[in-house]
Order: C-alpha cells, then sequence, then structure tokens
C-alpha cells in the first residue's frame, strides 16, 4: 500500500498541531509496512527530499507570502500538483 500526504507544515515547521500529527502518523505507517510520502513546503533548514526506510518527505516550493492565511490557501492549492 502507498499513502500520499499533503501537509502545509512538517518538522522542522511546526505551526500547530498538524505537523506533529502528520509527521507521527506518516512513521507509524511506515513502520508497518506501507509507503508514505509526505509533500510539504519547503523549509530553509530541511532538505528537499528526506527518506527514511518507507517514509519520504518531499519539501516543495510554493510562491512566497508573509501573510499565513493566503500562503496555506496558496500551498492547498499548490501541493496535490506537486504530489503527482
Amino acid at each position: 500500500m502507498r499513502v500520499v500526504m499533503l501537509s502545509w507544515e512538517y518538522p522542522p515547521k511546526i505551526v500547530g498541531g498538524i505537523a506533529r500529527h502528520v509527521h507521527e502518523l506518516s512513521r507509524a505507517l511506515a513502520a508497518n509496512g506501507v509507503r508514505v510520502d509526505v509533500v510539504t513546503c519547503e523549509h530553509p533548514e530541511a532538505p528537499p527530499e528526506e527518506l527514511d526506510g518507507n517514509l519520504c518527505v518531499h519539501r516543495v516550493p510554493v510562491a512566497p507570502g508573509n501573510d499565513r492565511l493566503p500562503r496555506v490557501v496558496r500551498a492547498d492549492r499548490q501541493l496535490p500538483r506537486q504530489g503527482r
């Protein structure tokens, strides 16, 4: 089985609870033999791609912006295209 998760935040970017939730859920699934791809926004303190067993994190560019809500909306629209 393969699962693709889309999240606008993922460690090391932690703003609220979604980053921790997606991180723990994806690690648990991968530990149980599921191939998990997490597609998230790029972060200056993290590599564009990380592979840890069955878990692969893809950090992709999202249009810049300082206001959080419009940035989340842009990420929601752009991340599914990156996950294909």
